[in-house]
């Protein structure tokens, strides 16, 4: 405060000097403030679905478009993994998924017929991580990753065994940098990524 008082006499005492020997001064003061905006990055995401479901449920072959990708809605690269479910276990032993709109594989076996970039772990190998799809690559912001499935086919042999049900989808997703912000590396980054949020949770 007292270096700003100083500054402004200072330039007053000039202004006068120069009006008393019969010219003028004009004293301009400049001002420029510079606003550093920082804003923190953010994680989030959305389940795109392309879903066309049967008009009703029918004996024999009921096929039916269902689309699943996951789109990073935030503004940070992320890791990806999906959880999926039939609500009756009934009908996911009679339920193929196809990733490729043409192929079909049993629900029970889809895991060893994946699109490129998902991968399953097993409940059994590892408690934290198993029971998810992960997508193995990251999803930069805006991106979405591959389909982890296009198409779903379940077949009633009797009209006794014909249901309504549900297909669960869920989805989370994990910043690509570990806490301190540094990339994760290595064969199975996607890996490192989750089992540290894990840990931390």
């Amino acid at each position: 405060m007292r270096r700003s008082k100083r500054m402004i006499l200072t330039g007053f005492a000039a202004m006068i000097c120069l009006t008393a020997v019969g010219g003028t001064a004009a004293l301009f003061r400049a001002k420029s403030i510079v606003n550093n905006q920082l804003s923190v990055g953010y994680n989030t995401i959305t389940i795109k679905e392309d879903f066309t479901p049967p008009k009703e449920m029918n004996t024999g072959e009921n096929t039916y478009k269902k689309n699943v990708e996951v789109k990073n809605t935030g503004t940070v690269p992320c890791y990806v993994r999906v959880y999926v479910a039939f609500s009756d276990s009934n009908v996911a032993d009679v339920s193929e998924l196809s990733p490729d709109g043409s192929s079909f594989f049993s629900a029970e076996s889809y895991a060893d017929h994946l699109p490129e970039h998902w991968t399953y772990i097993e409940e059994p190998d590892d408690a934290e991580l198993g029971g998810y799809y992960y997508y193995t690559e990251p999803v930069a912001a805006g991106k979405t990753t591959d389909a982890l499935f296009k198409k779903v086919k379940t077949t009633f042999q009797t009209a006794a065994d014909v249901q309504d049900y549900e297909i669960i989808v869920y989805a989370e997703s994990v910043q690509t940098a570990d806490k301190d912000g540094t990339e994760f590396t290595g064969s199975d980054p996607w890996k490192q990524a989750w089992t540290e949020f894990l840990s931390r949770k």
